[in-house]
């Protein structure tokens, strides 16, 4: 076999074991909460000693343009009040999702 024949079959045949080997699962493990805490996780509590429990899950409801809501309640119709401590608002969003500032205070922060 010419020398560029064989050159370019154990690039073929590298090419191919590559994609194989890519292909294969990978196993880590991790067993600190430091470990945990450098990817994602979501609906999992991690406690110091590294255990998983099933933590509570979060729908987001509405997009305030406030940069914390200190407290909400949800009525009986299904409505929630949420109130911005930094921002002096209360908004009320329905049900379906949509919201508006029902009390804006006169005192607000400076900026």
């Amino acid at each position: 076999m010419p020398h560029r024949q064989f050159a370019a079959c154990l690039v073929i045949v590298c090419a191919a074991f590559a994609a194989v080997e890519a292909a294969l699962p990978t196993f880590w493990q991790v067993s600190t909460e430091a470990d945990f805490l450098r990817g994602e996780v979501e609906n999992l509590s991690i406690d110091s000693y590294g255990r998983l429990t099933l933590g509570p899950t979060s729908t987001p409801i509405y997009d305030s343009s406030a940069p914390f809501i200190w407290t909400a309640i949800t009525l009986a119709d299904g409505a929630v009040y949420a109130g911005s401590g930094n921002e002096g608002q209360v908004y009320r969003i329905d049900p379906s999702g949509k919201g508006s500032v029902f009390f804006a205070s006169e005192s607000r922060p400076a900026r």
